[in-house]
């Protein structure tokens, strides 16, 4: 066989895997008695999208197949309190029990959910693929990651074949990366949304003030929705990138923000949940004050040459900003010599690399105008800010 038929034997059989079938040759003659042939073609552009539509379409049925074992449906019973919506300085309670999902941590039974999903439950029950449905109990609950560990009866263990998710290394998530959100919104078990991460490295606000709970937090536009809460968010080899937590609402109206959800972090994730199993809690580094991005009216106003660093609002009595000499209305530029751009920097920095009884050093310009260097020691966290 010549070199010619060899590459369209190949292109053939590749043709065949996708799924493209070439059009027929129509022969005729022209006037001379020459025998010719005309072939018809559809639109490039319009092949190219057939083929993408099928490829797309077979990468997110394997994805499904892939994880639909390992995502939970859970129900409670009891009273669910939502910490990060507060009313006259209360956290919001819903009676009568709520649901949300999760996902097989390890072959020890073990699932990943969220704190706003467990807390005040006093029964949990946990739904697997195959139908069945088992008691539940928490192993562990961080309020300030939002996360929680919950445990399924020994049972399940015999009786399901438990595969655990892995989580993607966060140093590999970029903007625009396609994700997956798979849980159970509204009870509709097992339902699978796509989006794209918008952006990475968001920090956790609570909506009504403005205190931050925690950083490294995913934004991204696949749909995430009641009931998808504490479900993972997944990579195309289905890994989770992140723990669904919830989509931003309008607080006039209550309506959804279009495309404006997000989750909580792999680095978050690998961080909090062995502390959850192994201790039953999660020690936060907490410094104590109250902070803000340096906005460029700011700037010009205090006389700086560019709008970088962290404005500090409020500080905490007693605690240890406070201890070290730090006041309000200074600027923190640096920490541990890292410069910090803004407060989501800041935050992330404290969160991934400190724990409660550590040093730090703050390059800091105090509210007379005075740059200097102060050392604080971290304490474990008991506000939110």
């Amino acid at each position: 066989m010549d070199t010619i038929s060899l590459k369209r034997s190949f292109a053939l059989m590749i043709l065949s895997i996708l799924g493209v079938t070439l059009p027929a040759l129509e022969p005729f003659k022209d006037g001379n008695g020459d025998i010719h042939a005309t072939i018809t073609t559809m639109n490039s552009q319009e092949a190219i999208s057939n083929i993408t539509a099928v490829t797309t379409d077979a990468i997110i049925s394997d994805l499904f197949n892939k994880v639909k074992d390992s995502v939970i449906e859970i129900i409670t019973v009891g009273d669910v309190i939502n910490p990060k919506i507060t009313i006259d300085g209360a956290p919001l309670v819903y009676g009568g029990g709520g649901s949300g999902s999760g996902f097989v941590f390890d072959i020890n039974g073990n699932i990943v959910t969220n704190y706003h999903v467990t807390q005040g439950a006093d029964v949990i029950y946990v739904k697997f693929s195959s139908g069945n449905s088992y008691p539940a109990t928490i192993i562990g609950e961080d309020p300030y990651s939002d996360l929680a560990v919950i445990q399924v009866d020994s049972s399940a263990l015999f009786r399901e074949n438990l595969k655990p998710l892995q989580i993607e290394n966060s140093s590999e998530m970029h903007v625009g990366q396609q994700v997956f959100a798979v849980g159970s919104p509204r009870g509709l078990t097992l339902s699978v949304s796509e989006g794209i991460i918008s952006q990475i490295n968001r920090i956790d606000l609570n909506i009504i003030t403005g205190r931050f709970w925690t950083g490294g937090l995913i934004q991204t536009d696949a749909a995430i929705n009641p009931g998808n809460s504490g479900g993972p968010l997944l990579n195309l080899q289905g890994d989770v990138v992140g723990v669904n937590e919830y989509g931003l609402v309008d607080i006039a109206t209550g309506a959804s923000e279009q495309g404006l959800n997000f989750a909580i972090g792999p680095a978050t994730i690998q961080r909090v949940i062995p502390e959850l199993i192994s201790q039953g809690t999660y020690e936060h580094p907490w410094l104590g004050i109250e902070i803000a991005d340096v906005t460029p009216l700011f700037a010009d106003s205090v006389g700086l040459s560019d709008a970088r660093g962290v404005f500090i609002k409020n500080v905490a009595s007693e605690g240890p900003a406070e201890k070290a000499g730090i006041t309000p209305f200074s600027i923190i530029f640096s920490v541990d010599g890292n410069v910090v751009r803004d407060k989501s920097e800041l935050i992330d920095y404290v969160e991934n690399n400190k724990l409660p009884g550590d040093d730090i050093s703050l390059n800091i310009i105090t509210s007379d105008g005075n740059r200097s260097d102060i050392t604080s020691v971290l304490e474990q966290r008991e506000e939110p800010f």
